[in-house]
């Protein structure tokens, strides 16, 4: 799994590697090889949803499958001028049902590429390009002049944002690292101890706190070695990090699933999550040294 992680890294979704690694596994073991003809043993497969298992269904086998994503339910949308947000499950069925009857029922493949295709190339969530679209004569949107009406607006949160304080711990030459659980966010991926600072924490006692609660081991909090700031899909954060040198303590995978004392030049051997990945460079390059 961890070669997979590696490759993987800085791509972002880990779990889908993860799922990628166990269906190819029911494949292999179940079924020859191969993906199977059926739609429900398809949809049973680790990490396939609706719009995977149809995807699949109707590419391989020809399935009769209507694949909607975000780019097919615009398109869809705006052709049958029906509101309604792809984020909304509710929603999403009741736009399926409905454009279902234009599913070319002999090649259905072909037409949930195509759909996609008119998605990613023309009908664009702004400025669509309806003057070349191939379906402008069958939208009912466009016929509407109201296009860009659908689907709804998504409702967008403000992503929370927070800070991490993290540790490199040293001791006599080597860094403990450690490896989050597998089944969390990024599960499976190594990182410098740490995790989120309390209200009121100053950054070097969140450093300290997280350090002993996930590890175990004791350290004092010393120089501030790096500061990053990093958005992902749903919120973003501020990673410091500090120096910290070894005080006591056995090394213990008590909130991680792993914890390991590797040498500076070893890390690039193991895979980090995007944040962290931006410090391991620094070690080879001599900025980063107890």
């Amino acid at each position: 799994m961890q070669k997979l992680l590696k490759l993987w890294e800085g791509l972002g979704y880990y779990a889908r590697v993860r799922y990628l690694k166990r269906a190819a596994q029911i494949l292999v073991k179940k079924h020859g090889g191969r993906v199977p003809s059926d739609h429900g043993q398809i949809r049973a497969l680790p990490g396939v949803g609706d719009y995977t298992a149809a995807a699949l269904a109707s590419f391989i086998h020809q399935k009769p499958y209507l694949a909607i994503d975000g780019n097919n339910f615009r398109v869809l949308s705006r052709v049958l001028a029906m509101p309604g947000s792809f984020s909304n499950q509710g929603d999403r069925k009741r736009l399926a049902e409905a454009a279902f009857p234009l599913l070319d029922r002999k090649q259905p493949g072909i037409f949930n590429r195509a759909l996609m295709r008119v998605g990613v190339l023309v009908c664009l969530p702004k400025n669509p390009k309806c003057g070349i679209c191939p379906v402008q004569i069958f939208c009912r949107g466009y016929q509407s002049g109201e296009v860009e009406r659908y689907p709804s607006p998504r409702r967008r949160l403000k992503a929370p944002h927070y800070e991490i304080a993290a540790g490199i711990v040293w001791k006599d030459g080597k860094i403990l690292i450690a490896q989050r659980k597998l089944d969390g966010l990024l599960g499976g991926l190594w990182e410098f101890p740490g995790g989120k600072r309390k209200t009121g924490e100053t950054l070097a006692k969140a450093c300290r706190r997280e350090v002993r609660e996930e590890t175990g081991v004791s350290v004092r909090v010393g120089a501030s070695a790096q500061k990053i700031h990093h958005s992902y899909s749903h919120f973003s954060i501020t990673l410091s990090i500090f120096h910290c040198f070894y005080k006591k303590g056995t090394p213990q995978a008590l909130g991680c699933q792993k914890v390991r004392w590797v040498r500076p030049k070893e890390l690039e051997r193991f895979p980090f999550p995007k944040a962290n990945l931006k410090v391991v460079p620094l070690f080879a390059s001599g900025k980063l040294r107890p």
